[in-house]
């Protein structure tokens, strides 16, 4: 008996996943030397205690690349009816080595966050997303796919960009190894109209 079926994800999270194809400049890799020279500790690894990397100009280029993949996120995913842009609000670099990890969390006030990999070695270095679920029942899972994973991993090499809802909780696992994790993280906000008028919910940003 052959069973016609569909399975169908509803309400998916849409995590984009991207690279920017290039080596960083030296420029770029001696400005995030001297930035990763003053970090501050955070929740099992160190950050930046610069919070807005991207208002320095040798950045300028990356934040032009992100940016047009953030545009092509909004367009092709969010799809808005008016005309809004997503720009980047703060922007900051974490470190993270043997020993450290990155805590659950999910990011307030920023409707889109990302990250993208300085440095990494993707035969060990992944980041975590978290299903936000209450399951009923706790069963034990022969295969693991994306329906009944509680969480999910990426693999991360140097020029990766994943651009995810902020609202998504997300961690990186206790560092076993010697190496040293560096990534570039920012929260996103939108400007311009948001609802309609007749719907009583108009906002203009």
């Amino acid at each position: 008996m052959i069973l016609q079926k569909q399975i169908v994800p509803i309400f998916p999270i849409p995590i984009y996943y991207s690279n920017l194809n290039r080596k960083f400049t030296k420029k770029e890799n001696n400005f995030f030397k001297k930035i990763i020279s003053k970090n501050v500790d955070n929740f099992g690894n160190i950050v930046s205690s610069n919070n807005y990397v991207f208002n320095n100009k040798v950045l300028k280029t990356i934040k032009e690349e992100i940016n047009i993949r953030l545009e092509d996120y909004l367009n092709k995913i969010l799809q808005p009816k008016n005309n809004i842009d997503l720009y980047i609000t703060q922007s900051w670099i974490n470190s993270t080595t043997k020993n450290q990890y990155h805590h659950a969390h999910a990011h307030p006030n920023s409707l889109i966050s990302g990250v993208l990999y300085l440095d990494a070695d993707p035969k060990i270095d992944r980041i975590y997303f978290v299903k936000d679920s209450n399951p009923r029942v706790s069963l034990k899972t022969k295969n693991y796919n994306m329906f009944n994973s509680t969480s999910w991993f990426f693999s991360v090499k140097p020029g990766d960009l994943l651009i995810f809802p902020s609202s998504t909780n997300h961690y990186v696992a206790q560092k076993k190894e010697n190496n040293k994790r560096i990534s570039l993280s920012f929260n996103t906000f939108v400007k311009g109209k948001l609802g309609d008028n007749t719907s009583l919910n108009e906002l203009f940003l």
